[in-house]
């Protein structure tokens, strides 16, 4: 079964996600626990992999609904993330 890898950047009232399956996808859903459980659902049968900043309480509501889910999740250090930028560019 292949991965399937989400990022996921996140505001107080919505999460920006993208999945890298065959293509790379993006979506935009309410940052609450319904909506990101309702949006998880057809992956709960996967191998997923999930990354997202540590952005304190806005994490809560994702931290909540992926309790359901059999997923690896990775929160990653802001500081870590913008040394990181300039890798990219």
């Amino acid at each position: 079964m292949k991965n399937i890898i989400i990022g996921i950047d996140i505001s107080s009232k919505t999460l920006d996600i993208c999945i890298k399956e065959e293509s790379l996808n993006y979506y935009s859903i309410e940052n609450n626990v319904q909506a990101i459980k309702r949006f998880f659902k057809r992956y709960s049968n996967e191998n997923v992999i999930v990354a997202m900043e540590n952005t304190g309480r806005y994490n809560w509501n994702l931290f909540e609904a992926l309790e359901k889910f059999n997923f690896k999740v990775y929160v990653i250090s802001a500081l870590h993330i913008k040394k990181s930028i300039g890798l990219v560019r």
